[in-house]
């Protein structure tokens, strides 16, 4: 089995971070503003409860997520000037900068976890 690098594992993480399962099949405006800004909440809270138990690659696909329901409320044109929608706009600002940590965090993490695989096959090939 191949070890994954940096770039891969984060383009895995993406790609989970972007399912929606059915959500994502609907055309917009077929789930109401309140049940959307729910699951945007939802996929929110979860995404910082995985990053303050240290599952920072769970928290990031939650984050992530969090950004398609904001995407789907976009599309689904919304009044701005409701209180739900401020609400909803600052979250995704603090969203933004958590997920730009967490990918920094977890890059960080790889990139040490493939500097010391690479050294460890550099030792291997000298040793052949």
């Amino acid at each position: 089995m191949v070890a994954k690098t940096a770039k891969e594992k984060m383009a895995i993480l993406v790609r989970k971070g972007g399912e929606l399962g059915t959500w994502g099949q609907k055309k917009p405006g077929f789930y109401s503003l309140s049940i959307l800004y729910d699951a945007a909440e939802k996929q929110r809270s979860a995404g910082y409860e995985a990053l303050n138990g240290k599952k920072y690659a769970e928290g990031y696909v939650l984050l992530l997520r969090f950004t398609k329901f904001y995407d789907m409320v976009m599309a689904s044109k919304p009044d701005k000037k409701t209180p739900e929608f401020r609400a909803l706009q600052r979250q995704m600002f603090t969203v933004v900068d958590a997920l730009e940590d967490v990918k920094a965090r977890l890059y960080r993490e790889w990139g040490a976890a493939d500097e010391a695989a690479a050294a460890a096959a550099a030792a291997a090939a000298a040793q052949a």
